[in-house]
């Protein structure tokens, strides 16, 4: 949708796995530390340097993927003062616009979640419905955190189901709503950032 929107645009395969330290409590779950995250968006981002790309938008949409895409981009852009690297939005705006999209069809905040809740629902029963099974969603922790306190705890410290929110309260509808809202706001903030 992003591509669509702002034109001559190539994506890239999306870089996967990524840091998710914080959620090393529920089995199966695989990371990287965050070097090794840095180096393999480095090496990619050099690829599209040597390969004459002067705009280059990094879109991470994993809370754990946040900091070392920023410090990398910091680090890239005083190597590359001729490539315009960017990551258009922050974790807490990437938060802040997918429950405000809740909020519009009657969802709070706590509902909404930040880890598998409403919002995240919504968002994949939206894009992938046949991944969510409906029957088995249970309400998740419902109690007051901040981002700080998943990070340095573990997402399990607080929830045993890694459920942060309700996503009983999940909707396609919602998902879609939330999928054009969010494409509408990066392009606004790639635009502004790129002066295009």
């Amino acid at each position: 949708m992003i591509a669509e929107k702002l034109g001559k645009t190539l994506v890239t395969p999306p870089i996967t796995p990524g840091c998710s330290q914080h959620h090393m409590g529920f089995p199966g779950t695989l990371t990287l530390k965050p070097e090794t995250l840095m180096q393999v968006v480095r090496d990619v981002c050099k690829c599209l340097i040597k390969h004459g790309f002067k705009n280059i938008i990094l879109l991470p949409t994993h809370g754990g993927n946040f900091a070392p895409i920023e410090t990398l981009i910091m680090e890239l852009a005083m190597e590359h003062k001729d490539v315009k690297i960017i990551s258009p939005l922050k974790l807490e705006e990437l938060i802040k616009v997918m429950n405000d999209v809740m909020a519009e069809y009657g969802v709070t905040f706590k509902e909404a979640g930040v880890h598998a809740g409403a919002a995240e629902t919504s968002a994949i029963l939206y894009i992938k419905k046949d991944l969510v099974k409906m029957d088995k969603a249970v309400e998740g922790f419902m109690g007051e955190y901040t981002i700080s306190q998943l990070y340095s705890y573990g997402i399990r410290a607080i929830s045993s189901t890694g459920v942060l929110g309700d996503p009983r309260r999940a909707s396609a509808d919602a998902g879609r709503r939330m999928m054009e809202k969010l494409a509408e706001y990066y392009v606004e903030k790639i635009k502004k950032e790129l002066k295009v």
